[in-house]
């Protein structure tokens, strides 16, 4: 219900944009792309702010708008994958505090918490897109990355799983070298 809702809002905000007539730049410039719509049309009522002209350009703005702790914990959380836990990006940014940032990066329509959760006694978050994820990632230096890798790795290690995350567990180790 709560992940519908989101998704309802979402839209309506693109229907509400559609709705106000945008000039047309703004339909061709989304070339039929639902995300690029939806953020283009949360641009476009920024008062005095150029819109990028790509969709990565545009989540990447967005990313940069944020405060440096929220930027790092969705730059963080990117390592994991789409799919994150609390835990884990609490480890990668050394921190013991990230749910304000997450409910921040909720309310901005960037992430969202789903259920039920693939890890025990974690609550399981998502991007609400592969690419805003990416972007997140890509933010992020080759040096770090292969740090947050090792360290995502040695968390997935200690939540005692047995054989059922070794897979995961191994993509990220190799993301490490």
């Amino acid at each position: 219900p709560q992940r519908l809702r989101r998704l309802l809002q979402g839209q309506q905000r693109v229907l509400l944009a559609l709705a106000l007539e945008p000039p047309p730049e703004l339909l061709l410039r989304a070339d039929g792309n639902p995300l690029f719509l939806e953020e283009l049309a949360g641009a476009f009522g920024s008062e005095g702010a150029a819109i990028p002209t790509t969709l990565q350009a545009l989540i990447g703005a967005r990313l940069d708008a944020l405060t440096r702790t929220v930027k790092r914990v969705a730059q963080h959380a990117a390592v994991c994958g789409t799919v994150f836990w609390p835990g884990a990006v609490g480890v990668l940014t050394e921190s013991d505090d990230v749910e304000a940032s997450l409910e921040e990066l909720e309310q901005r329509e960037l992430v969202h918490e789903q259920e039920p959760s693939t890890v025990a006694g974690e609550s399981e978050w998502s991007f609400k897109h592969a690419l805003i994820r990416d972007v997140a990632y890509g933010r992020l230096s080759k040096a770090l990355r292969a740090r947050l890798h090792e360290r995502f790795a040695r968390w997935v290690a200690e939540l005692g799983a047995g054989d059922s995350l070794v897979e995961i567990r191994a993509w990220h180790l190799e993301q490490a070298c």
